[in-house]
């Protein structure tokens, strides 16, 4: 799989949810489905500290960066067309947009 530790750049899917909601299970499956693996870096909001996940007005909100999900401190520094809020039918939007980032 590109992307994560296996490029250069390290571009990562960071999906910020929580497990109780229904959107956020079905974005976590689509996404899975996409490219048949576990494509996004999951970040439970319910029973995690990260500083995203407080600043987010619903879930599931998904990101694409290069680096570490664990090293963004504000969503409001991810470029829009980065930062996917709410459940995306189209997952190809997403994984696009890690694509792209893993080949630049």
């Amino acid at each position: 799989m590109p992307g994560h530790n296996d490029t250069p750049k390290n571009v990562n899917i960071c999906l910020f949810g929580a497990d109780w909601c229904h959107y956020t299970r079905k974005q976590k499956k689509a996404l899975k489905e996409e490219r048949d693996k576990d494509y996004a870096t999951y970040v439970d909001c319910k029973t995690s500290d990260h500083p995203v996940c407080g600043q987010v007005r619903g879930y599931p909100h998904t990101v694409v960066v290069e680096g570490p999900c664990e090293d963004i401190q504000n969503v409001q520094d991810v470029p829009s067309g980065q930062s996917f809020s709410g459940f995306q039918t189209d997952t190809s939007k997403i994984t696009d947009v890690f694509e792209r980032l893993c080949q630049e």
